[in-house]
């Protein structure tokens, strides 16, 4: 499963891409440091339940940043 992350520059993007794979990243002490270009997070959730189904989902999480020049990354989706 593929997660896109796209908003506005300074919104808390990363900070919920990091709740959502429960990265190990370093916290900078409340210092806003912006996404250069996109982040990509790789992370499986054990316990997922599809159709009645439990199974495992691999999840890459982009997280994109919000700034202007990188709509690159995310060119075709709609903000």
């Amino acid at each position: 499963m593929s997660v896109l992350l796209v908003y506005c520059v300074q919104c808390g993007k990363t900070v919920i891409a990091n709740a959502l794979s429960e990265s190990t990243e370093p916290f900078h002490g409340g210092e806003y440091r912006p996404t250069q270009g996109c982040r990509i997070l790789e992370f499986e959730i054990p316990d997922v339940v599809i159709g009645g189904k439990t199974t495992k989902a691999e999840v890459e999480l982009w997280d994109c940043s919000g700034d202007h020049k990188c709509v690159v990354f995310y060119k075709g989706y709609e903000m």
